[in-house]
């Protein structure tokens, strides 16, 4: 019922015709005639009321004063994408090498644990849920893993950047 009182209250503060529906709430419903004959009184006054204006000198002080500030951020903003240097390539070179070197160690110790818990899981689960469970698992290795060294050229550049700015601009 609530929603339907602030469903009209809204209507009628919009200045739009109430629906037979809505006209038909409000003459059942004892808080929305009450508060009726406040609610157009209201509206007729918003809408007497002329839109009021900031002054002109307000705006020109607001103006005046702000302006070195936006003068600052301006040319802040401009270096910071000004200065963008080319990308490294030996930084990704030198963050790919210990990536790479330890690639294969992580491939071998994930096959003995796969391995190591095929053995331990086909003794306790048939064999069908067994390889699905080291399936899945083998699976989220890989995907792991890929994310992993995937994000290695991203973090690279973010490093590489000068400045770098996560706000919005």
């Amino acid at each position: 019922m609530r929603e339907r009182c602030d469903a009209v209250r809204a209507a009628a503060l919009r200045g739009t015709a109430l629906s037979p529906e809505d006209a038909e709430h409000v003459a059942s419903c004892a808080a929305c005639a009450a508060e009726a004959p406040g609610v157009a009184t209201l509206c007729v006054a918003l809408a007497a009321t002329p839109e009021a204006d900031a002054p002109t000198a307000r705006v020109s002080r607001v103006l005046a004063a702000s302006a070195p500030y936006l003068a600052a951020y301006a040319a802040e903003h401009a270096r910071a994408i000004d200065v963008r240097r080319p990308f490294d390539w030996a930084r990704l070179g030198r963050a790919l090498v210990p990536a790479v070197l330890v690639l294969p160690l992580l491939i071998v110790l994930d096959i003995a644990l796969l391995r190591g818990a095929h053995d331990v899981l086909a003794t306790i689960l048939p064999a069908a849920v067994t390889k699905y469970i080291v399936a899945s698992y083998a699976l989220l290795l890989v995907a792991l893993a890929g994310l992993a060294f995937g994000a290695i050229p991203l973090l690279v550049e973010r490093q590489n950047a000068r400045v770098w700015k996560e706000g919005h601009v």
